[in-house]
C-alpha cells in the first residue's frame, strides 16, 4: 500500500506506443491498481507551448510544474528513431497527424530527457525501436518498481 499517491505519465510523440504500454501495463500488472497512469501529461503541455510556440508568456510556469512533478512522480519517455516513426506512420496510413510534426515532436522529447530530465530518477527514457511492446514493458517496469518503493517509503 502506498502512503501517498504516485502518478506516472507516459509521454512521447503520437506513433512511439504510449497507448500500447498503458494496454500491456493492465494487461501484465498490478500496477494500475497501485499507482494512477496517464497516457501524456505536464510534459506534453510544456513541449507543445513550447515547440508551437502557444503562451510563451506560460512556459515558466509549465517549466516549473514539470519540475515539480518529477519531484514525487515518474515520467516515461518513449521515443523512436525517424525511420521507425516513417515506418509506423506509413504502416497507419494516418492522415490525421502530420509525419514532419510528430518527428519535431519527437526530436523535442529526447532533446529536453538529453538537456534536463536525464538527472532525475523518477523519469526514464525507452528507445521503441525493434522492440516488442513486452520489452518495453519490461523496461518501464524498472521505474514502476522504483516508484512503487518511493510512495510507500
Amino acid at each position: 500500500m502506498l502512503n501517498r499517491p504516485v502518478y506516472i505519465d507516459l509521454e512521447g510523440a503520437d506513433l512511439t506506443g504510449k497507448s500500447t504500454l498503458l494496454k500491456t501495463t493492465f494487461r501484465e500488472s498490478e500496477y494500475s491498481k497501485i499507482m494512477c497512469f496517464h497516457d501524456r501529461g505536464i510534459l506534453t503541455h510544456y513541449l507543445y507551448n513550447k515547440t508551437f510556440d502557444r503562451y510563451e508568456d506560460n512556459e515558466l510556469m509549465w517549466y516549473n510544474e514539470l519540475y515539480n512533478f518529477v519531484q514525487s512522480n515518474g515520467i516515461i519517455i518513449l521515443v523512436g528513431s525517424e525511420g521507425e516513426l516513417r515506418k509506423r506512420f506509413f504502416d497507419r496510413s494516418d492522415d490525421i497527424f502530420k509525419i514532419n510534426k510528430i518527428l519535431d515532436i519527437n526530436r523535442e522529447y529526447l532533446n529536453i530527457y538529453n538537456n534536463y530530465l536525464y538527472v532525475f530518477p523518477t523519469v526514464k527514457l525507452i528507445k521503441i525501436d525493434g522492440k516488442t511492446p513486452f520489452k518495453i514493458y519490461e523496461e518501464a517496469e524498472k521505474l514502476y518498481l522504483y516508484m512503487l518503493g518511493r510512495g510507500s517509503a
